[in-house]
């Protein structure tokens, strides 16, 4: 293995954790600045933040060392797998932090 095939390694599996985490990190942050500091309920908002913090996801996924048909063929799934963990993340982080469940 030669440096520049480690380094490469290694930026895909930042990218990949990157993937898997920051939407949901983007969407706690989201979640605790709307509910706890400004005290307002969007639905709008709510809906943006989801599409932004999947938008995130779909960026690290987007600089990964494959090609651009192998990414396509990775976000699309991708984004509509984390669209519904995202509905069930929200839904228990409000209910778990705020006591506001459904």
């Amino acid at each position: 293995m030669t440096v520049e095939s480690g380094k490469s390694r290694v930026r895909n599996g930042t990218l990949a954790i990157g993937a898997a985490l920051l939407p949901f990190v983007a969407m706690a942050g989201y979640l605790v600045v709307t509910r706890g500091l400004l005290d307002s309920v969007s639905p709008t908002g709510d809906y943006v933040a989801a599409f932004a913090s999947i938008g995130c996801g779909v960026a690290c996924l987007g600089f990964l060392h494959l090609s651009v048909l192998a990414r396509v063929a990775l976000a699309i799934p991708y984004a509509a797998a984390v669209l519904v963990a995202m509905i069930y993340f929200s839904l228990s982080f409000v209910c778990a932090v705020y006591e506001n469940c459904l």
